[in-house]
């Protein structure tokens, strides 16, 4: 059995470098452009469009994310009612009798499109469908002949009201459109659901929500009421929860193995901050790429020594590290991954709780924007 699983390090890559614009001048030294951010989020969520079985019935349209693919046969998740609607009471019906066609599709055609007519005389079972207890959340299982290659972590993570998280869903209106959006949550009702503030529409239902770090963080299931909320999530660890055993155990991350690369990733960043303060730039630039790679979501606390602790913060010192050795070695290039890991470090926005750091990004990014006078 083998599963491909998306490493933390290309999570963070394609997912954060640089979702907005970095300084023309050294574009060409960020680690993705933009196209590729957007479409690695793409290419781990389908365009599910449901034709219901009723005359003159219109085709639906919803969202759903690839969990995983294990010897060429994926898994994906959605919400329950994008197959099946809902009655008048707004519960999910949830027979295949009331579906005429199913068609899955991938972004940019990583993957030939899947079809099934559950009620065609000729059906052959193209699509296993399970429903996941009462929860709004659906499985589905088919076979193809391609190997994917994005997946999302199912860590979870924080709920913390003020997280940034993206949503991608397939908006009702345009057909074959895999959205991007993005907005912050804001708590956790009393039925255990994520809300959130990005401005998500019909179609984005059963679509991902992600965080900083690439993690899926929930499914969407449904715009919110509140006029400052945007849209309501199952959180993954609810997920997690309803799949069970109805996935390969591949398909789930081995805690142990999330708890070591964590450990990893404190370790590597406390030798980095040691290599810091004794200015040896070269090498606190290799323990800190080894923490980024483990752990690239900042914010939390390190244990140093005693009483002591700091924050985690591996881009922003990156960022430190290499603007150091551009100015010691007088390579712009080393500027470049400077601004790189500056941006990704607003971006992830822990930084804001520090005016002096602030100060310092700014004061260095300003410098590295103009090579000649640091150079």
């Amino acid at each position: 059995m083998s599963a491909k699983i998306l490493p933390s390090t290309l999570v963070l890559a394609v997912v954060l470098a640089v979702l907005s614009a970095v300084p023309a001048a050294f574009a060409a030294d960020a680690k993705a452009p933009i196209a590729a951010d957007l479409e690695w989020l793409r290419q781990q969520t389908v365009l599910i469009q449901v034709t219901p079985d009723r005359p003159n019935a219109n085709l639906e349209t919803g969202s759903g994310v690839v969990l995983c693919e294990v010897d060429h046969r994926v898994f994906v998740v959605t919400a329950n009612h994008v197959l099946f609607g809902t009655t008048a009471t707004g519960k999910n019906r949830g027979s295949l009798l009331d579906v005429a066609k199913i068609r899955l599709s991938f972004s940019h055609d990583v993957a030939r499109a899947v079809e099934e007519e559950p009620n065609s005389t000729t059906r052959n079972d193209v699509i296993q469908v399970t429903q996941l207890g009462s929860q709004d959340l659906l499985l589905l299982a088919f076979d193809i002949n391609e190997d994917l290659w994005a997946f999302p972590s199912l860590t979870g993570g924080s709920a913390e009201p003020g997280r940034r998280v993206w949503a991608v869903g397939n908006p009702a209106d345009q057909q074959e459109t895999w959205a991007v959006e993005d907005g912050t949550l804001t708590r956790l009702d009393d039925q255990g659901h994520l809300l959130h503030t990005v401005p998500i529409v019909k179609g984005y239902s059963g679509g991902p929500l992600f965080d900083a770090a690439g993690e899926l963080v929930g499914i969407n299931v449904q715009q919110a009421e509140a006029p400052d909320e945007g849209g309501i999530a199952i959180p993954t660890e609810s997920l997690k929860a309803a799949i069970g055993k109805k996935v390969p155990r591949a398909c789930l991350k081995d805690e142990k193995a999330e708890a070591d690369r964590l450990a990893a990733a404190e370790e590597a960043y406390r030798e980095a901050l040691r290599q810091v303060s004794r200015h040896d730039w070269a090498q606190a630039k290799a323990s800190l790429v080894k923490a980024r790679d483990n752990n690239p979501l900042e914010g939390g606390s390190v244990h140093l020594q005693g009483m002591r602790y700091t924050q985690y913060l591996p881009h922003f010192y990156l960022g430190l590290v290499a603007y150091r050795l551009a100015a010691e070695r007088k390579d712009s290039k080393l500027c470049g991954e400077a601004l790189t890991e500056f941006h990704v470090s607003e971006v992830q926005r822990v930084i804001e709780g520090s005016a002096r750091r602030q100060r310092q990004l700014r004061r260095m990014r300003k410098r590295c924007q103009d090579p000649k006078g640091l150079l």
